[in-house]
């Protein structure tokens, strides 16, 4: 079985920076996991990474919020702790400058992945938006998050965006543990 796991934004302007919130700071130590636990089993990680310019201020992501974030080269536009160590050994780092990425989808469909695991930030945002892409880029993989692994700085947009992952048959990774087991290859 062929997997991956693709940690989506997981930024420090979107966990300790302007837009950071105590949740994202929270799921570090799960998300190091989960990476360990795909590199010992010698499955790809991914990274996407929010990179804006202060051109971007007039796209659709910036409606109703003037703050730019995720400046390319900025400190907030970094890896946030621990988890920046394991970006030298990802497959890929893809830089976007929306919530969801076509780049990410093109090299979904190069490769013969069976199982599409996402975590990271936002919930309701780009890790939504990123999963729906995914489902769209390999329509007969399982397509997975693990909610314990992902954050809002808004809780019940958070549990809106888990119903609509839901909805479309993009399966949630249990809450008890169970996530990082599955995420092994464990059934």
């Amino acid at each position: 079985m062929n997997r991956v796991l693709i940690v989506v934004d997981y930024q420090r302007d979107f966990v300790d920076g302007i837009i950071g919130s105590e949740a994202a700071r929270a799921i570090e130590p799960r998300i190091c996991q989960k990476i360990e636990s795909y590199r010992r089993s010698g499955d790809d990680v991914i990274f996407t990474m929010d990179t804006h310019t202060p051109q971007d201020m007039d796209c659709r992501e910036f409606s109703g919020s003037r703050r730019l974030h995720c400046e390319d080269g900025t400190e907030g536009w970094q890896i946030y702790g621990k988890v920046a160590q394991y970006l030298p050994s990802a497959k890929r780092l893809i830089r976007k400058n929306s919530y969801g990425s076509i780049e990410l989808a093109d090299v979904l469909r190069q490769e013969d992945y069976d199982v599409v695991e996402l975590v990271g930030v936002t919930t309701h945002a780009c890790v939504l938006s990123n999963a729906i892409i995914a489902a769209a880029a390999k329509p007969y993989a399982r397509i997975l998050v693990d909610p314990a692994c992902t954050a809002s700085s808004n809780q019940l947009q958070k549990q809106t965006a888990l119903r609509i992952l839901e909805s479309l048959h993009i399966e949630l990774c249990p809450q008890d543990g169970e996530g990082l087991a599955l995420a092994a290859g464990a059934s």
